[in-house]
């Protein structure tokens, strides 16, 4: 059964937590009173609490905050008698994505529903087992940074623990800052711009976007242009300030500089109008920690703009060079 717990205040607000309780009906479990015996067999209603729940092994959390979906693992069946391994309890915050994941499995009698709790107040997503395609395997926490404008999150991956029935353990070596919903079209930011090539952001043809000036040098444990890497853990970004307008600096871009992708002759959604293209009127520096080889390196990147002499033209960032310590 699952219940919204009372936020209280006078005012009724969309948020509030929501708690689940399975009752188990448990015959012969009632003392017989001799005095008036009864042709039927006693029984009773126990309890068994998955959240809220204050007990070892429960995550002590809630299931949700707006609704909650339920899912089993394996899936239930009519006149299976409902029995089942695991429960999956997806909470919801507002949106169309879960933003919290309960999984429970049972315990004993003593124990009741045990399991592990994930929070993602972006999103949580999943990934099945490849082999009963209904139980979970992979569990991914996509949890804001605060307030930054590119809209950025820390990732950590789960995995289950190879021979265990609802232990996860972090995989340290995803752990990374990424999109929290995905890496636009074309990053506003300069940081943005940073954060997708070094996550290995693709074009349609599968091949790495194009984030770098033509004439653009990476040092080697940078460059994903050749490898098939799924992209570069980060550890921290840097959220440059206001860049200050200089046109004294722009001049038209050279061919050395943008190639053929942002000539003037070709254009896409993701680049500026046709026109003269105008590059370095702005110029900012974005620093990051990276993890290179299991050890952590600096890199400062520095992005020059581009934008075109047409009218509404928007404005975006490429990549120049980069110094690694």
């Amino acid at each position: 059964m699952f219940a919204r717990i009372p936020a209280g205040g006078k005012e009724e607000l969309p948020f509030a937590p929501f708690g689940a309780v399975i009752y188990d009906t448990q015959a012969d479990t009632l003392q017989p009173q001799p005095e008036s015996p009864g042709p039927y067999r006693p029984s009773n209603l126990v309890p068994y609490k998955l959240l809220p729940d204050y007990y070892a092994g429960k995550g002590q959390g809630y299931l949700g905050e707006t609704k909650v979906d339920i899912r089993y693992s394996p899936d239930l069946k009519v006149g299976a008698g409902c029995e089942t391994e695991e429960i999956y309890v997806f909470g919801y915050s507002g949106g169309e994505l879960p933003t919290r994941l309960s999984i429970f499995r049972w315990g004993g009698e003593t124990a009741g529903y045990q399991g592990p709790h994930f929070v993602g107040d972006a999103r949580i997503a999943i990934e099945m087992n490849e082999d009963d395609k209904t139980s979970i395997e992979l569990v991914t926490t996509y949890n804001r940074l605060r307030n930054h404008r590119s809209i950025l999150c820390e990732v950590t991956t789960h995995v289950r623990e190879p021979g265990s029935t609802v232990a996860f353990e972090p995989i340290t070596a995803t752990q990374t800052v990424d999109f929290c919903f995905g890496a636009p079209e074309e990053p506003v930011y300069p940081e943005g711009v940073v954060v997708a090539l070094l996550r290995g952001k693709q074009e349609g043809n599968g091949k790495p976007a194009g984030y770098l000036l033509e004439n653009a040098v990476l040092p080697p444990e940078l460059d994903q242009r050749n490898t098939s890497r799924q992209g570069i853990s980060i550890v921290s970004v840097g959220n440059p300030s206001s860049v200050e307008h200089n046109p004294g600096l722009g001049k038209p871009c050279s061919p050395q500089q943008v190639g053929e992708a942002l000539s003037p002759a070709s254009t896409t959604s993701a680049t500026p109008a046709t026109g003269t293209l105008w590059c370095s009127r702005e110029r900012v520096s974005v620093r990051t920690r990276l993890m290179l080889d299991g050890s952590v390196r600096e890199a400062a990147w520095t992005l020059t703009s581009i934008i075109s002499d047409r009218p509404n033209s928007d404005l975006i960032w490429r990549i120049e060079a980069v110094e690694l310590s």
